[in-house]
């Protein structure tokens, strides 16, 4: 707009507005204005530097003088607990002497002797050795019994002081102590010892003030005979005197030293002169004693240490001159410079500045006033805001003036319409506010104004795009929302009233309070408090529609800056059911996993275990929080492999799962708990999926503890291995109980059959042929011992295969197969593909007898017509193979309980670290293979 009305402003009494628009702060005028405003400055920092110069000044004497005073104080003080403690120590002294004088009396009055001759002894003997002027003993009526000394000191005293004490002070001229002491005769008799003498101690101590300076003195008081407060002589009086009453407003020292107080303070003692004295109580006595010295005195020295204190502020003040010299009268000159290059800068400013006076003509303009209206500033001057208006803008605005001017309001922002000097229509954003003069009354405005024109474009612009963005609004599918300051909805779209229930007139000046459910208002409230500050929020909320239905609202908000919030409504009744239900889904598995005895572990795609049930974290001896995030290669699992060798992390099965993708079945380990114990695991693992053939999210890996069951399985080994051992060593004692069973046979019954034999023979020539029955029977008698020779040499092989010993295997196996054919009748093929057989002597015996099981049980059992036998080496190793085509044999047979043979061919190949197995199906033989490890070569075996 154009401005408004104004006045001339800062404008000196005889400038004229002309002059004000050619020369704005003219050189001898800025410069006798910056002068007149500095030296006003200056007078001003001036005085307030000599006052607070003074202050300090006045604070640092008081501080000085309080000093000065409290070294005194200290210093009476000293002075009195010295005298105080001279009187105190001889009054104790000689009060404890007579004390001790009385005791000793009153033992030796309860002797069974005369108390007037012993007593007249003692006090002799107290005469020598006291050093009391005077001792005395008396009865209560006061009649001398013993003593030494005069009964009294000379003269009259010229007063008493009475004390707490059994004693009293005298004057006659000195200072003498009385004391007395009773005790009891053996009779019930009450006597009474009195003792005196001066204190001459504490007479020189009384009259001794040093540190007193020389109106000092230090004097005692208590209360006399006459009930008086007296005091005895002093450094300034020669004799006792009477102490005055103080003033109704204070009490003297000495009074409050008998009242029981001790201290310091100053004012007036009992010749009514200005004192500085130190009071205290004589320690049980109930005397005052009082060190004291004139004020007066102390004046010339207070006023010699305060004397550098005027001087201190003089320099104080003289310092603060040179500071205003230095420091102030610079600034005074930056702002009178400031202030001139304000009024350039408003010459330079772009805006518009102007002011008018109370008549509404202009009275100053800048030359920002080209570029808005295209007229110079001179033009300006004494010209109305109004001329320069298109009429009805300008009736607008006189009558909008005119109740402006009236208040006397400053205005802001202000838009109007104003005439270009070519005849273009600006629009101009004005600004203003009053002036006054000197006395304070009205006298114009001034203010700024700048070309809005552009942005009115702008703001035209911005409602074409709010209606296009209002049209969107109402269209959209979502429910979009606006919340006033007081939380009520101020708009909503057509999207939103579907939504709420209800219509647009029913919504408006409610609030979210009013469909959230209950459990969401307090948390709503929180959330449009922090929206209302300028954020946004994304939340998700459980409404009731004005019909009554419950819903669940996806709502995304954001703060305006005015306080308003804008909100977008999805309902997601559906998904969150969804969503619901896939979380009770998860639920029931995570609860299926924590219940499973089983423990189970996820592994994230990088091996870290992100999830772990209470079964899995009981095995591990960890809590599930110290376990998640570590992976398999930590080394604080110290996993080990069955046979205690390391079990690297790389090679964990989730590791080796996420490597390849293969699933993991019965890997052991052994894994070590916090504890220290050792735990064994049998893991399993598999990939973790998105969808069936998704990406890999990770691993789950399931273990189960096998501890127990592993102890049970070396329980059970160790057993074996005992029934092993007892085994072998059974086998071993077998044959060596054969071979001494052959010994015997083949020594013993082998001999007696070939005596027998030889016996045959003999009668055989013996008898004559005359006799044919006895030859027919002796020939019979022959042949049944050639057959149990025969019977004997076959138990002796079987029982110790000498062939084998004597001959090896090679032999042995050819002997035994042809035996067998020999005696079974089968069809027995040998092939025999090797030359040599280097085994032990043990394991070539566990190969024959193996062997021998194997031929007896296809005898026995197979019903077999043709039997192979083939032998071969291979890989350092001696193969054996029997095949027959019987009926075949079951696979259960190793397992059954009859089944010894089987077994013991086991047990003699497994003890020499052979291998026996058998293959056979019914109705198709069956085949026996074995392998022998050789015995290996001397070399080979050092």
């Amino acid at each position: 707009m154009t401005p408004p009305f104004s006045n001339t402003s800062a404008a000196s009494p005889g400038e004229t507005t002309g002059e004000r628009v050619r020369g704005v702060g003219e050189e001898e005028t800025g410069r006798q204005r910056r002068s007149a405003h500095g030296a006003r400055i200056t007078l001003v920092s001036t005085l307030v530097l000599v006052t607070v110069s003074l202050c300090v000044a006045l604070a640092v004497g008081a501080v000085a003088l309080r000093h000065l005073l409290d070294g005194e104080r200290r210093a009476v003080g000293l002075v009195l607990d010295e005298r105080e403690r001279v009187l105190a120590r001889g009054l104790a002294w000689r009060l404890n002497e007579v004390e001790a004088v009385a005791t000793r009396l009153a033992y030796v009055a309860r002797q069974p002797r005369d108390a007037r001759f012993d007593l007249g002894n003692v006090m002799a003997l107290l005469s020598r050795t006291s050093d009391f002027h005077a001792l005395s003993v008396v009865r209560a009526d006061g009649t001398r019994l013993a003593g030494f000394g005069p009964e009294a000191p000379d003269g009259e005293p010229l007063f008493v002081l009475r004390t707490r004490l059994p004693s009293e002070l005298l004057w006659d001229g000195h200072l003498v102590l009385q004391v007395r002491a009773p005790f009891t005769l053996a009779d019930g008799t009450l006597l009474e010892v009195r003792a005196w003498g001066p204190l001459t101690a504490f007479s020189e101590a009384m009259h001794d003030v040093r540190g007193l300076r020389d109106s000092g003195e230090v004097f005692i008081c208590g209360i006399g005979t006459a009930e008086a407060l007296q005091c005895l002589p002093t450094r300034h009086h020669a004799e006792p005197f009477m102490a005055e009453s103080a003033p109704a407003d204070q009490q003297l020292p000495v009074a409050r030293a008998l009242a029981g107080e001790h201290g310091t303070s100053f004012g007036r003692d009992y010749r009514g002169v200005e004192v500085l004295a130190a009071f205290k109580p004589v320690a049980q006595t109930g005397l005052g004693i009082v060190a004291k010295l004139d004020v007066a005195e102390l004046y010339p020295a207070l006023l010699r240490d305060l004397a550098p204190v005027p001087l201190l502020w003089l320099g104080m003040v003289l310092l603060g001159l040179l500071l205003i010299r230095l420091q102030v009268v610079p600034l005074i000159r930056n702002l009178v410079r400031t202030e001139y290059h304000y009024r350039a800068l408003v010459e330079a400013s772009p805006d518009w500045v102007w002011e008018v006076d109370r008549d509404g003509l202009y009275t100053y303009s800048n030359p920002g006033v080209v570029a808005l209206l295209g007229y110079g500033p001179e033009e300006l001057v004494g010209r109305s805001p109004f001329e320069l208006m298109p009429p009805a803008e300008a009736a607008r605005l006189k009558a909008l003036f005119h109740d402006i001017t009236a208040r006397q309001q400053p205005f802001h922002a202000l838009e109007s319409v104003g005439l270009h000097k070519d005849g273009r229509r600006v629009v101009l954003e004005s600004s203003g506010a009053p002036l006054y003069d000197g006395e304070g009354r009205w006298c114009g405005y001034h203010g700024s104004a700048r070309d809005v024109t552009a942005q009115q474009q702008v703001i035209e612009a911005l409602r074409h795009s709010e209606l296009k963005f209002r049209t969107v609004v109402e269209q959209a599918s979502d429910g979009i929302v606006l919340l006033g300051r007081d939380r009520r909805f101020l708009e909503l779209n057509d999207a939103a009233c579907r939504l709420l229930g209800g219509s647009r007139e029913q919504l408006l000046g409610l609030r979210p309070d009013d469909l959230l459910q209950a459990d969401n208002v307090a948390e709503m409230l929180r959330t449009v408090v922090a929206l209302q500050q300028g954020g946004s929020a994304r939340t998700l909320r459980h409404l009731r529609r004005l019909d009554g239905h419950a819903i669940t609202v996806e709502v995304s908000s954001q703060g305006l800056s005015d306080g308003r919030v804008i909100s977008l409504l999805r309902d997601v009744t559906r998904q969150h059911e969804q969503a619901q239900e896939l979380q009770r889904s998860e639920q029931l598995k995570r609860t299926i996993v924590e219940v499973l005895a089983e423990g189970v572990v996820v592994h994230d795609v990088s091996g870290a275990i992100v999830e772990i049930n209470q079964a899995a974290a009981a095995m591990l001896g960890q809590d599930g929080s110290e376990v998640r995030g570590r992976d398999s290669l930590d080394p604080v699992w110290a996993v080990i492999h069955e046979d205690g060798s390391p079990f690297p992390g790389e090679t964990h099965p989730a590791m080796v799962t996420l490597r390849s993708g293969q699933p993991q079945r019965g890997v052991i380990m052994g894994v070590l708990r916090p504890n220290g114990q050792r735990v064994w695991l049998s893991v399993n693992s598999a990939v973790l999926r998105d969808g069936a053939a998704g990406e890999p999210l990770g691993v789950v890996a399931s273990f189960q503890d096998i501890s127990v069951q592993r102890e049970l399985e070396q329980v059970l080994r160790g057993s074996r291995e005992r029934l092993r051992v007892l085994t072998s060593h059974l086998q071993q004692v077998r044959e060596e109980e054969k071979a001494t069973i052959a010994r015997e046979v083949h020594d013993e019954l082998g001999s007696t059959l070939t005596a027998l034999k030889m016996d045959g023979a003999w009668l055989q020539r013996a008898l004559s042929p005359a006799q044919p029955r006895l030859h027919e029977k002796l020939d019979a008698m022959m042949a049944l011992v050639d057959s149990a020779v025969a019977s004997v040499r076959r138990i002796v092989t079987e029982l110790r295969p000498t062939v084998l010993y004597d001959l090896g295997l090679r032999v042995a196996i050819e002997w035994l197969v042809n035996d067998f054919a020999s005696r079974s009748g089968l069809r027995c093929s040998l092939g025999l593909y090797c030359d040599e057989i280097a085994l032990s002597e043990p394991a070539a015996l566990a190969v024959f007898r193996a062997l021998q099981e194997s031929l007896t049980n296809v005898a026995r059992h197979a019903q077999a017509t043709t039997l192979h036998v083939d032998c071969w080496i291979d890989d350092a190793l001696f193969h054996l193979t029997v095949n027959d085509d019987g009926i075949g044999m079951p696979d259960d047979k190793e397992t059954a309980v009859t089944s010894f043979g089987i077994r013991g061919m086991y047990e003699r190949l497994g003890e020499v670290g052979g291998r026996l197995s058998y293959h056979g199906a019914p109705g198709e033989g069956t085949l026996i293979e074995m392998e022998v490890p050789l015995m290996a070569p001397e070399g080979d075996a050092e």
